[in-house]
């Protein structure tokens, strides 16, 4: 949750056990017993720690602060520099050999690309400058944008890759780009469904307002719904544009 500010963290950790007042409780063995604690619910989620980000933003500080007193350690971040950049380009070039086999959509490619280049040019920026604490700056700003970038792409947040590629390739194939689909929500009624057509509504590139019945759907309108339309008479206009097991139970259907 807090990278890149974890190894600065870890450092204002371990400075903060040092410390002789209450400090020490709040920002040493709170944060420790919370993740402690919290590590051992099986069905925990990455929000749980959100309430001792704000501690652990203060031993980032603290780090930041020791790092900057004690120069000797920018040495290994110079070494760790020339190591990383040829890195970053031996990537770029894997992620432009293998975009296809790796499943990146095109905004994806774009933040990585991005993060990449911002990542590269703050630490490039690092050789010419003579500050030491710029220098610390610019290799922290480097790695956050490049991660920042990395969430914005989904490369490390992608928590449904397999229904993602489903919609991109059903988005391509039926050309929905431009066409507005609606979900019948009256049909969202489980919580199977609900939280399936949520995670397809964030996905789909352009939704209507939604209906509340098939009978709703004016012609030439696709729309989100679990009703089997081929088995009831009374539908007869509507075409089963999609129903693969991954959109389960929800399928895409067509009024012509």
């Amino acid at each position: 949750n807090i990278f890149p500010w974890t190894i600065t963290s870890l450092i204002g950790f371990f400075q903060a056990y040092k410390l002789k007042n209450i400090k020490k409780y709040f920002l040493f063995f709170y944060p420790i017993f919370i993740i402690v604690l919290l590590s051992l619910f099986s069905t925990k989620t990455p929000y749980y720690p959100i309430q001792i980000l704000s501690l652990v933003s203060l031993n980032s500080y603290i780090g930041i602060k020791y790092l900057i007193k004690n120069s000797n350690l920018l040495s290994y971040i110079e070494k760790i520099n020339y190591f990383c950049l040829p890195l970053l380009v031996f990537l770029s070039i894997l992620i432009l050999s293998f975009s296809e086999e790796t499943s990146f959509d095109e905004r994806a490619r774009i933040f990585i690309f991005i993060g990449m280049g911002l990542f590269s040019f703050f630490w490039i920026s690092y050789i010419f400058i003579n500050s030491q604490k710029r220098k610390l700056y610019f290799s922290i700003l480097g790695a956050y944008l490049l991660v920042l970038c990395l969430v914005q792409s989904g490369l490390i947040t992608d928590k449904s890759k397999d229904l993602r590629i489903a919609i991109n390739t059903l988005i391509k194939e039926e050309k929905l780009i431009n066409n507005s689909v609606e979900v019948i929500k009256s049909e969202a009624s489980s919580n199977e469904s609900f939280s399936k057509i949520i995670k397809i509504m964030v996905k789909t590139p352009k939704l209507g307002k939604g209906v509340n019945n098939l009978r709703e759907l004016k012609r030439n309108n696709y729309a989100w719904t679990t009703t089997d339309v081929n088995k009831k008479v009374e539908f007869v206009d509507y075409i089963i544009i999609n129903e693969d097991k991954i959109f389960y139970p929800w399928k895409l259907i067509y009024r012509r």
